[in-house]
């Protein structure tokens, strides 16, 4: 049987964190990822918060916002994958210029 694309996928054991300042942007990364079967989403909203979490829980993966109160996107990825090189880090921006991703690929993130 085929499932409805708005059907939730089965449950996924991922670990996630998402550094997001905006509530919405929140909110609609969460839904996506609950319905990808994803359960274990960890919300900051500044990219101090996000660097602080990674000190003490491990994640699969780690979705970064670039402009954040605090600290930025940029400086918390570069910390994160400094202090552990595995990191998976993300960047969900909307920032497409390549020089962005030239710099987000420098600091760590995902390419």
């Amino acid at each position: 049987t085929r499932r409805s694309p708005l059907s939730a996928s089965p449950k996924r054991s991922l670990k996630v964190m998402y550094a997001e300042d905006n509530v919405v942007n929140q909110k609609v990364l969460s839904k996506m990822l609950s319905r990808a079967g994803i359960e274990d989403i960890t919300i900051v909203d500044n990219g101090k918060k996000a660097v602080d979490a990674c000190e003490t829980q491990q994640f699969d993966v780690i979705f970064m916002d670039y402009e954040m109160p605090i600290m930025d996107g940029m400086e918390a990825t570069k910390l994160i994958v400094d202090r552990h090189p595995d990191a998976n880090v993300i960047f969900v921006t909307a920032h497409a210029l390549e020089e962005f991703k030239n710099k987000a690929r420098t600091v760590g993130a995902a390419g």
